[in-house]
């Protein structure tokens, strides 16, 4: 009956816009050397991580100096990051690609993974394929669902990424 306590984190206003502000710097610096065509608006959504969210499809974890992060990797995500980086003729890139796009497309999502995992979690430590841990779905974990559709992002941070949320600046 003694169950340990656990941290409740609710997220609010501010901490999802300064973790959107977060991405987004990142994602158009990546996007300036990969993007065909980089757009200014990169339509960014960050939201508390609720039960409900999307667990299927392959995932990379990245574990980062300050938590940890799933990034999705279903042939969704990579159809959405094959037309952004290579553009429409090279779907479906397993037919449609030569070694040299699926070369060039590895390498930016390399790239994309880094440049995600720095803006949320810091320096990376650790890789693996694995899907987020069941945690990250319970009410007010501190997870954070973030999602791009545009670039084909879809990412799941822990509550590490709260570590680097300002506090709010109060009224005078």
């Amino acid at each position: 009956m003694n169950a340990p306590a656990r941290t409740l984190h609710l997220l609010g206003g501010h901490a999802l816009r300064s973790i959107e502000e977060r991405v987004e710097q990142a994602l158009v610096a990546w996007s300036r050397d990969w993007v065909r065509e980089p757009r200014a608006e990169l339509q960014l959504r960050a939201q508390a991580l609720s039960g409900d969210a999307a667990r299927s499809g392959d995932w990379v974890e990245i574990g980062g100096a300050t938590g940890r992060i799933w990034i999705r990797n279903s042939a969704e995500e990579r159809n959405r990051l094959v037309r952004a980086v290579l553009g429409e003729a090279h779907l479906p890139l397993e037919t449609a690609g030569d070694a040299w796009s699926r070369g060039a497309l590895a390498q930016a999502d390399e790239q994309r993974r880094r440049c995600l995992a720095q803006a949320l979690v810091g320096e990376v430590h650790v890789t693996t394929a694995r899907a987020p841990d069941a945690g990250m779905f319970d009410f007010a974990s501190g997870a954070v669902q973030i999602d791009c559709v545009a670039l084909g992002v879809h990412v799941i941070a822990d509550s590490g990424v709260l570590q680097h949320v300002p506090p709010r600046a109060r009224a005078a």
